[in-house]
């Protein structure tokens, strides 16, 4: 697709950058109206890098039975959007490519990449796929926690929110709307796997142009 935005990699990896929109923060599940729900994820967004190349940009929407208000007001997701949207598709129906992708991935990049992971593996294990890929994490929420040095609670570091992250790596509003426009021909505002997927990806990008040491630690494991 475009070698644009990745000049730092290490031949032979293929790296998976994600994000999820969910029914709610429990992978467990919760209850609304009296009604016990499974915890879901809505939408699911990644790019796949193979030697410095993007060469797959894609994004799902997942039909569920319910979202918790509080997630609809995040994500602008209901019930009945995202039944359209996936024209009444479940995970399950795309599972088994979701899972090749990630599986075949060298390293696997999200902030607060333990919330979505615990989410896929909840999905995949409703559909009997074991998801075991915690090894291969990379969290830039946690790895970056000590570069921003935001502060937090007693002598700890606050854990950097996505915005945070991309405003302190210079990525600018533009940046994403154009690599938007350019990978998945939208331009949609955050809490939309999409942006936040691009967002994460430029962010960490500029990072590792700017520390090589960071970019070949990042491609040679991962952090959780």
């Amino acid at each position: 697709m475009t070698k644009e935005y990745a000049g730092w990699y290490n031949s032979g990896t293929k790296t998976l950058y994600f994000d999820t929109e969910t029914t709610g923060l429990r992978a467990d599940g919760f209850i609304l109206g009296g009604t016990v729900y499974p915890g879901k994820i809505c939408q699911l967004a990644y790019l796949v890098e193979e030697d410095g190349d993007l060469v797959a940009a894609k994004n799902y929407y997942f039909a569920v039975d319910a979202i918790e208000p509080g997630a609809t007001r995040v994500t602008g997701l209901t019930p009945s959007i995202v039944r359209d949207l996936s024209a009444g598709l479940g995970f399950a129906d795309h599972a088994d490519e979701i899972w090749r992708d990630f599986v075949s991935a060298d390293v696997l990049v999200a902030h607060n990449i333990t919330f979505d992971v615990r989410f896929l593996e909840v999905e995949f294990r409703r559909v009997g796929l074991s998801f075991d890929v915690w090894e291969k994490c990379f969290c830039t929420m946690r790895r970056f926690a000590s570069v921003l040095k935001l502060p937090g609670r007693g002598s700890f570091y606050k854990m950097p929110s996505l915005e945070e992250f991309a405003s302190f790596e210079g990525v600018t509003n533009e940046d994403i709307m154009r690599m938007m426009d350019e990978l998945y021909h939208t331009r949609k505002a955050a809490h939309d796997a999409r942006h936040d997927t691009v967002k994460m990806f430029l962010a960490l990008d500029n990072a590792c142009r700017s520390d090589m040491a960071l970019a070949a630690a990042f491609h040679k494991f991962g952090w959780q």
